[in-house]
């Protein structure tokens, strides 16, 4: 699966996206999936400032001291991001925004999801990753992408895809455009 392998080669640099959600997802023109806006990335180990739902749950007593925070980021917090987005592509919906909560489905949420009343799930290859993702079982993002390469259906393609020079100059341009016409604010 293309969106583990991603966030697995982001790990093996060092790194978390940190903001996983369909939102952050684009099919390219071949229908491969990609990984979008990098802005909020990581260190791995940082304290986690979380999310909205249900792309990051508040700690629950499982998580000892770290209880009621989002932990720190790495391979628990980027999986269960991973496997929302799974069931969300699976289900047609969000966990829990399938009609039953109404408007009120975000406090709901976020109890439900701290402990861990996630919503059930069949025995299916594709179900039990999404399980293993939410209740924090890959130790490492590198973990998830070998178990999703192995589903029926996948194709394995290479970790990256480097942009080819003109592309990336169109792109360098295009940002330079937007700085200096004042649309983006360079920090110093």
């Amino acid at each position: 699966m293309e969106l583990s392998s991603a966030v697995a080669w982001l790990e093996s640099l060092g790194y978390a996206h940190t903001d996983i959600r369909r939102e952050n997802l684009i099919l390219d023109g071949e229908d491969h999936l990609k990984l979008t806006d990098f802005d909020t990335m990581e260190k791995i180990g940082t304290r986690a400032l979380g999310c909205s739902p249900p792309w990051a749950r508040c700690l629950g007593p499982e998580a000892g001291n770290q209880q009621r925070s989002f932990g720190d980021y790495g391979a628990r917090y980027e999986s269960f991001a991973i496997g929302s987005v799974l069931y969300f592509m699976t289900r047609g919906h969000e966990p829990y925004d399938d009609g039953v909560f109404g408007p009120e489905v975000g406090g709901a949420q976020v109890a439900l999801l701290q402990f861990m009343l996630f919503p059930s799930l069949g025995t299916d290859p594709l179900d039990n990753i999404i399980r293993k993702c939410w209740y924090g079982k890959y130790q490492r993002l590198e973990n998830l992408a070998e178990e999703s390469k192995r589903l029926a259906g996948c194709s394995i393609r290479p970790r990256a895809t480097c942009l080819d020079p003109e592309t990336y100059k169109q792109a360098q341009e295009e940002c330079q455009r937007l700085v200096l016409s004042g649309f983006l604010e360079v920090e110093t």
